[in-house]
Parts: structure tokens; C-alpha cells; sequence
């Protein structure tokens, strides 16, 4: 597939530069643990992104191809594309050809078989570990597709939000709904996580921003949320404020460098509001409340009797008339790091939606570029060579994992970004 496009602003190729600084001066700002820091006001420059369509998971008619229910997708430094789903019990690995390589996992209480699979960590080597949520535990196997063993989890929890770093560490903020457990909001820092021998080592890596809750206690929507992505090398790029301001921080937690561009927030609007009502009741679903349930079952022995979730669904329909909001919506949506550092920014819209222009940064401070929405999205995952996968869904609810080879980014009418000159195969 190539899909160049034309450039959407008159402009020759450049570089803008960003704020990076020391890491000594830093100090909690007003709406993150990042300083404020001067930044160049400067505007988008549109990329024309080339891609080359590599292969299709789920659109084939063999019952190993195809797909339920997505929860993870993620590429190892082999190229290999790790797909869990949870619909059949099963992680998948697939080649770069797009061939099948194994499976693990299945329906079943046996030590290599999931009860209730969550989510996985695919390492860079191709070992993984998959969190099943019915023991409680994390489920390990070797590159090979091997199982290894179950790691029983306690203490913070290691859960989806947690990104990759290095030496199979993971970093992420305790995510209690995962056990039975509740944790202080307020006070939620991020932990590095190691899947040992016998237990999940938690180490505090670092505490971001979180802003005091409201006084009359009420949920609000479209606030400031924390976004992470990591770096090969151990660093993590965050997000935890409503600007744009992403911090870069050193495999030790430290504060290396922020990224900024003065972008101001989008006021919440009426028209904003009724999109957030909007997705909220979408989000809401017979298939999503039978999985919660499932969930509470599954982790705590709670099944409520008589519960219709059809029922429950077309009777909170009319809660999202009065939801809360905040009054700005963060201009961030969320965080990507390439197999070349490079950070990927994707910025909501004027709804608080997540189509957005997405911004190519580089950690020491370049600015790349911007790609529109229609042009391309962020992915679902990025892997080695300019590999990045999407989960797509159609009209009929079917999920295929589409991955594509990013060839250039382009931009100003150059061939500028052209690193991955490989014939598809």
C-alpha cells in the first residue's frame, strides 16, 4: 500500500527546535510535575507518510486467523507480532511474512492455560508473560512459546497501562482493578516492575502530577490524564498534565528533558460536552458489562444473581444526560516512542476525540513534523524497521490487525525521512 499525500502547508523542510532541559531544574509546576519551560512558537508542518502494507491477522478463513476479542498487540525486536485475544484464550505470534509462528494458551486450568487472560508483556527477546486474572497471576513462557511458570501477583500491580523499557522491565502506575484491592489516587506513583523467579518486584520510579479532587466530590470528564510510551534504552516519555508538555524521563526516574510547544487547551464546549456523552454511551455495552462482571467473578467471587446486563445498559442510558466536565480539554491523547526514539504525540480535537494531528518529535528536542488524522493515526504498536500495527474493527464488529511499513514520513515536498528502504515481502 502506498499512500503518499499531498503537503498541506507551503513551507520548506526544517527542524523546530524544543525545550530540553537539565534535569536539576525541575520543580512541580502548576498542572505537572514538570517545570514550566519556554518553548518556539512555531506552526504544523505536514507530512506526506509513505506505507507499505505487510500483512493481515484475522482476515483469513482458518480458524487460527481469526480474531474475538483484542487485548493486546505488540512486536518483539524480532519483528515477531504478539496478539492476544482474549476472546479465544490464545496469544499468537506472527512473522514478518505474516505466517504463523505459535500459539499459547488456551481455554483451560492447566499451568500453560488461561482462565481469564488480560493483557501480555511481550519482552524484546520474545518471551512473555500474560495476566491471568482467575488465579491472579501472571502466566510466563520462553521465546519459544515454552511455559516456564506462574508468578503469583501482590503488592502493586503490574497492569495494561505499564510500557517497556529495558532489561524486561516494565514501568506503569499500581492498577488495583485488577485484584480486589483499592489504591490512593492522589498519591499514585509510577512503579518499575520486574516479573521475577517467584514474585513481581515493584521499585518507585517516579511520582507525576495529579490534580486535588474536586471538593464537592463528583466525577468530571475530559481532565487531564497520564499517557506513557518507553524507550529501548530504559527512558519514558510522560504525560501528566493538560498542556502539552512531555516529560522525558531517565531509566532511574530522574528528570531528563520536556518537550513543549504552546499549544493551548481546547475550552470545554457544549458541542464538546455532547461528543463525551456521546462516546460515554457507546462505551457502555451488553458485551462490556458481561466482561466486568465476568472480571468481579473471576477475581473477587462476586456474581450478582438475576443480573440482566441488557437491562442495566438501557437503564444508564439517561445517567450520561448530567455528567460533570472540567473546563479545559488536555491537548494530548496519547503517547507513542518508534524503533528510531522517535516520540509520537497524537493531540485530541475540539470534542476531547482522539482525531487529532499527531506530532513527530525527537527526544533531544526536534521537532519533525505533524501528520493529519486522515493521513495516519497513531498505531497500536510500533516494532523494529518501521513496523506499526493497527487493530481495526468493522461494521460488523469483526477485529483484523493490520501492519504496515512506515517508508518515509516526507514533508515540504522532499523525500526527507526515507530510513527504511525494504521491499515488502
Amino acid at each position: 500500500m502506498k499512500s503518499p499525500s499531498p503537503v498541506a502547508a507551503a513551507a520548506p523542510w526544517f527542524l523546530l527546535t524544543f525545550t530540553l532541559v537539565a534535569a536539576g531544574s525541575f520543580g512541580r509546576g502548576t498542572d505537572s510535575a514538570f517545570a514550566q519551560t519556554g518553548a518556539f512558537d512555531q506552526p504544523d508542518v505536514i507530512l506526506s507518510p509513505v506505507l507499505d502494507t505487510i500483512f493481515r491477522v484475522g482476515a483469513g478463513a482458518a480458524e487460527e486467523d481469526q480474531l474475538v476479542r483484542v487485548a493486546s498487540v505488540a512486536f518483539d525486536a524480532s519483528a515477531n507480532l504478539h496478539v492476544l485475544d482474549i476472546g479465544s484464550y490464545r496469544l499468537s505470534v506472527w512473522s514478518v511474512r505474516g505466517e504463523l509462528v505459535r500459539t499459547m494458551g488456551g481455554e483451560g486450568e492447566g499451568p500453560a492455560e488461561f482462565r481469564r487472560p488480560k493483557t501480555a508483556f511481550v519482552n524484546r527477546d520474545g518471551s512473555v508473560a500474560v495476566f491471568d486474572l482467575a488465579p491472579g497471576a501472571y502466566k510466563v513462557f520462553d521465546s519459544e512459546g515454552e511455559y516456564l511458570r506462574s508468578v503469583k501477583a501482590s503488592g502493586p500491580m503490574l497492569g495494561g497501562q505499564a510500557v517497556h523499557t529495558d532489561d524486561g522491565r516494565w514501568v506503569g502506575p499500581h492498577e488495583p482493578w485488577m485484584t480486589s484491592g483499592s489504591g490512593d489516587e492522589r498519591a499514585r506513583p509510577l512503579f518499575a516492575y520486574s516479573i521475577a523467579i517467584d514474585a513481581v518486584e515493584a521499585d518507585t520510579f517516579f511520582q507525576p502530577w495529579r490534580p486535588d479532587p474536586p471538593e464537592d466530590g463528583e466525577v468530571r470528564y475530559l481532565g487531564a490524564k497520564w499517557e506513557l510510551a518507553g524507550f529501548p534504552d530504559g527512558r519514558v516519555a510522560l504525560v501528566d498534565s493538560v498542556g502539552y508538555k512531555v516529560g522525558i524521563l531517565s531509566p532511574q526516574g530522574s528528570v531528563v528533558g520536556v518537550l513543549e510547544r504552546p499549544i493551548a487547551p481546547f475550552p470545554v464546549t457544549a458541542e464538546a460536552k455532547e461528543a463525551e456523552r456521546e462516546r460515554q454511551r457507546n462505551r457502555l455495552t451488553e458485551r462490556g458489562v458481561e466482561a466486568v462482571m465476568d472480571d468481579m467473578a473471576a477475581s473477587m467471587g462476586i456474581r450478582i444473581r438475576g443480573f440482566n446486563p441488557a437491562q442495566f445498559v438501557e437503564e444508564s442510558q439517561g445517567q450520561f444526560d448530567d455528567l460533570a466536565f472540567h473546563e479545559e480539554i488536555p491537548v494530548i491523547d496519547r503517547l507513542g516512542v518508534d524503533s528510531q526514539d522517535r516520540v509520537w504525540v497524537a493531540r485530541t480535537d475540539a470534542t476531547g476525540g482522539s482525531q487529532g494531528p499527531t506530532d513527530i518529535l525527537t527526544s533531544s528536542g526536534e521537532y519533525l513534523g505533524t501528520l493529519r488524522y486522515e493521513d495516519l493515526r497513531m498505531p497500536r504498536a510500533f516494532g523494529p524497521g518501521g513496523l506499526m500495527a493497527f487493530l481495526e474493527t468493522d461494521e460488523l464488529g469483526v477485529q483484523t490487525v493490520l501492519v504496515v511499513r512506515l517508508v518515509s514520513l516526507g514533508g515540504g515536498g522532499d523525500d526527507v525521512g526515507v530510513e527504511y528502504n525494504h521491499r515488502s515481502p
